[in-house]
């Protein structure tokens, strides 16, 4: 899945999945800009921690192209929905 912009003054959504995101995780995970590239909902914590949400390659698989390789609270709960474009719910 590939990201797509999003519109002027939607700063608080992530980029990746547009999940409105709050203020503390935006600046903790966040770019210098304070823009979440991935967020809790389309991404694990490790790599948010390891700098997923500002934008960073990390070397640990991503959930949504990778969802096999995560289960139960290791998988983010929208991983399942992106990986498959909305198939199945």
């Amino acid at each position: 899945m590939t990201p797509t912009p999003l519109s002027r003054g939607a700063h608080n959504r992530c980029l990746y999945c547009h999940s409105a995101t709050q203020r503390k995780i935006r600046k903790l995970f966040g770019d210098n800009d304070d823009q979440l590239h991935r967020c809790p909902q389309c991404d694990t914590q490790k790599r948010l921690r390891q700098g997923s949400g500002a934008g960073v390659d990390v070397d640990d698989p991503d959930p949504v192209e990778h969802p096999e390789r995560y289960y139960g609270n290791n998988l983010p709960p929208q991983a399942a929905i992106l990986s498959d474009g909305g198939e199945t719910a």
